[in-house]
């Protein structure tokens, strides 16, 4: 069956988070069917046709919002006008930082915390794209390596996390997803020249907080590009990255300062190393863009009503 789908991606997604769902859509490359992607999100789908929407004309706009297709595909948050999709076509919509109500069939990203009736997706990772976009790296002052610490917005901080890295203040960089909490280090982008940082520059990908859906897609690309993860416990990581594909905190006695000194000395090393080797591949087994974009090509068949063909 011929299925035609439209992907909507807000504005709202993160340049990690677009790099998963390109990955996700090559995965679909063979398939039968076609794709149309609309992008709120300014990120670049390489050689990928995307129309992007907030530069559109509005009457560019309603062609695409009138022209026949079976099923949309919702990204993130959806859009305003959701159900004048929803009363011609059928609605898929996939969330991993939960903003509002689902618009759709639902569906996530992870089995943590997974809701009764959610459909299970699975994330795509391709380190090709990663190795090959992001530009020129970004100007920053100390040399190869450093501390790139991931700011979560509205999250709470693992205890002694800060402290350790007030002590290696000078090799710290902020990925400042929300407010940089401390006056040192500098700031990374949020955007694919953080990728052209890590290609050039190498370094180490902190995560302060407690890791979510979205963290753990940012320390899959990361092990992908030989840059290990250190973080507390958890999972979203465990899922993800495999056993052993990243340093944990050892929060057996409390999360103190000296735990946090200790991982930071781990994943500086060439145990951090071996982490990141063990991670890349356990996401080329389990992630990849074909056997994920396999398990969404049978989703699409089944929501509009095709067999399933394995």
């Amino acid at each position: 069956m011929d299925v035609q789908v439209t992907w909507f991606i807000p504005r709202d997604v993160l340049p990690w988070e677009v790099y998963v769902l390109r990955s996700l859509a090559g995965g679909l490359k063979g398939h039968d069917g076609t794709l149309r992607v609309l992008s709120q999100h300014p990120g670049s789908w390489g050689t990928m046709p995307v129309l992007y929407w907030d530069a559109a004309r509005v009457g560019e706009r309603w062609r695409h919002l009138l022209r026949p297709g079976a099923l949309w595909h919702f990204w993130g948050s959806a859009p305003s006008w959701h159900a004048m999709v929803a009363f011609r076509a059928k609605t898929i919509h996939t969330q991993w930082r939960t903003t509002g109500p689902w618009r759709g069939l639902a569906s996530s990203f992870s089995s943590q915390n997974a809701r009764e009736g959610e459909v299970r997706l699975w994330p795509a990772f391709d380190k090709q794209i990663l190795w090959n976009d992001g530009g020129e790296a970004p100007l920053v002052r100390c040399g190869d390596g450093g501390l790139s610490v991931l700011v979560p917005p509205r999250r709470r901080w693992v205890k002694g996390v800060r402290d350790a890295l007030r002590l290696r203040g000078d090799a710290v960089q902020w990925i400042p997803w929300g407010p940089r909490p401390e006056d040192f280090g500098e700031d990374l982008p949020l955007s694919e020249a953080l990728y052209a940082h890590w290609r050039e520059r190498g370094g180490v990908l902190v995560l302060p907080a407690l890791p979510e859906v979205s963290d753990g897609w940012l320390a899959a690309h990361g092990a992908l590009m030989a840059v290990p993860v250190v973080a507390a416990p958890s999972p979203v990581l465990d899922e993800l990255l495999g056993h052993g594909g990243y340093i944990p905190v050892d929060l057996s006695r409390g999360a103190t300062v000296e735990a946090w000194i200790g991982a930071l000395d781990r994943v500086m090393s060439s145990e951090g190393r071996a982490a990141a080797a063990r991670a890349r591949q356990h996401l080329e087994l389990s992630f990849s863009p074909s056997s994920s974009g396999e398990e969404l090509a049978a989703l699409y068949r089944r929501v509009c009503g095709a067999e399933v063909q394995r």
